[in-house]
């Protein structure tokens, strides 16, 4: 009990009165007259757009600096320098992908000696050899459009557009000294206050989230102004969620910037509700929605990812610990690794029995079902089923 703050909700909402009386306003009414400042995820979504998209988020963004209306946190900038190499590695891998997936063996057709005559089969001929020409035209420009991207260092044309407008000016330096911050984040990762505790499990403990906040609470003081912050990220350390929606930002960031900048408010929209706010383009809109739409795909399927190569090594590991003896069990806990140690200590082991392997199969399919829906099977999963297939095979002799 010594060492647990059981009062920290009186420290979370020092000024209980003001909880009810409080004024926030609507986006609506602070639009006009207030301060925009951008979250990291917002600088990566033009990556993924056209250059007619690039060019009006360009010209907004442009417009918000010549009315002294555009902040970036520093922190931004720096995960931005950090994160973009990836970005563009993405995009990247996604040309070399749709330019290996031309494959022209699928549009050859044999010769038919009996059918040479037949207009039809002619003109079927000609058909596949114009599909086959079209291909290997797509392949070409495909490597070009690879070599285009080579060449960028850090001219491609996003970083080229954001050099005119993120000038140092606008990029604003945290002024809490590090160790007040983190003094600050054990506090809100032990109680769960926003923003950062969602992620604490970060190798930074998730200091990025409070970096930015802290920025956008001294811009909004120094400023003297009400705040819109243009993030895409709906965590829960930053919204209500319900049924994996994000209704509304938390009431401790509300309540917490009111406090910290004398009186002022805060709003937060996503990207797509920017540009509509400025008179973008519905089809501009539309297709930011989707880029943003398949970014969170994407980093959903990472998650998936790591979460079911975790499971399946865990599970595999309890199957095979079954059947150790307490001598083994510590040699394995030793050595253990990953699947492809697992699969050599098995071998040694002599563990290949019928009802083990049997055992060892039936998840392995399972898991091999789930893991395909969310991308191929790595190495070592495939081999171990051809493993796992071939023994079966050889006992089975």
């Amino acid at each position: 009990m010594a060492n647990k703050d059981i009062f920290y909700l009186e420290s979370v909402f020092p000024e209980a009165d003001k909880v009810f009386s409080s004024n926030y306003p609507t986006i609506e009414e602070i639009k006009k007259k207030c301060i925009f400042i951008l979250d990291t995820n917002i600088l990566f979504v033009p990556f993924d757009t056209s250059e007619k998209s690039l060019a009006v988020i360009g010209e907004i963004f442009k417009q918000l600096k010549v009315d002294s209306r555009l902040f970036l946190p520093a922190r931004v900038a720096r995960e931005f320098a950090k994160n973009r190499g990836k970005t563009i590695g993405d995009v990247f891998l996604k040309i070399r992908q749709k330019k290996n997936g031309l494959n022209s063996g699928g549009f050859k057709i044999d010769d038919y000696p009996i059918l040479e005559h037949n207009d039809d089969f002619i003109k079927l001929k000609e058909n596949f050899s114009a599909i086959r020409k079209l291909i290997s035209e797509s392949r070409e420009l495909f490597s070009n459009i690879e070599n285009y991207i080579l060449s960028w260092n850090w001219n491609d044309p996003v970083s080229n557009t954001y050099k005119e407008i993120f000038t140092p000016d606008i990029v604003i330096e945290m002024k809490k000294s590090q160790e007040d911050l983190e003094k600050d984040l054990k506090f809100r990762i032990e109680h769960k206050i926003p923003p950062g505790f969602k992620d604490s499990g970060k190798i930074d403990d998730g200091v990025g989230d409070l970096i930015v906040w802290q920025t956008v609470l001294e811009i909004g003081k120094d400023k003297n102004m009400n705040v819109i912050l243009v993030s895409n990220d709906q965590k829960n350390d930053w919204y209500y969620i319900q049924d994996k929606t994000g209704l509304y930002p938390r009431f401790e960031l509300f309540d917490e910037f009111r406090r910290f900048t004398n009186g002022n408010s805060i709003a937060m929209i996503n990207f797509p509700q920017l540009l509509k706010m400025y008179n973008a383009s519905e089809d501009i809109v539309d297709e930011v929605e989707n880029s943003i739409r398949e970014l969170q795909e994407h980093k959903q399927n990472i998650s998936e990812i790591l979460w079911l190569r975790r499971n399946i090594e865990i599970e595999m590991r309890s199957i095979v610990q079954s059947y150790l003896s307490d001598e083994q069990k510590d040699r394995f806990e030793k050595r253990f690794m990953n699947i492809s140690i697992m699969i050599n200590i098995m071998k040694e082991n002599d563990l290949f029995s019928q009802h083990f392997l049997r055992e060892l199969m039936s998840f392995y399919q399972v898991a091999s079902r789930a893991a395909h829906e969310v991308v191929n099977l790595e190495p070592q999963y495939i081999e171990m089923g051809k493993i796992i297939l071939r023994t079966l095979k050889e006992n089975n002799k």
